[in-house]
């Protein structure tokens, strides 16, 4: 038997063995034992998946001047970091509501 790549096989608590591809940290089951025809067809079609690709870091550009750049430095402020975080919570969402909006 070939080892399959993002294969991972463990026993359950029961005794049994599982198989688990796992690529980008989600995990699938594969109900199938490897070596067989329905194993290899649900390993093909799950390494065959486009991935995820991971968030990027970089922060989006912000138009300076806008509303949101206004909000953005509002948020940073002493004043709405010195707020209860429940108030905090709410005029953020509150705000970033706003930036969907469309304007006339």
């Amino acid at each position: 038997m070939k080892p399959y790549q993002y294969v991972h096989c463990y026993r359950d608590r029961h005794g049994k063995v599982r198989y688990y591809y796992r690529r980008n940290g989600k995990q699938t089951p594969i109900p199938h034992v490897p070596g067989t025809i329905d194993f290899q067809i649900a390993y093909d079609a799950l390494h065959q998946r486009p991935t995820a690709t991971a968030p990027s870091l970089v922060a989006p550009t912000i138009k300076h001047g806008t509303l949101r750049w206004l909000c953005v430095q509002y948020f940073g402020s002493m004043d709405f970091s010195e707020l209860d975080p429940e108030t905090q919570r709410v005029r953020r969402r509150v705000l970033e509501s706003t930036w969907e909006e469309p304007w006339e």
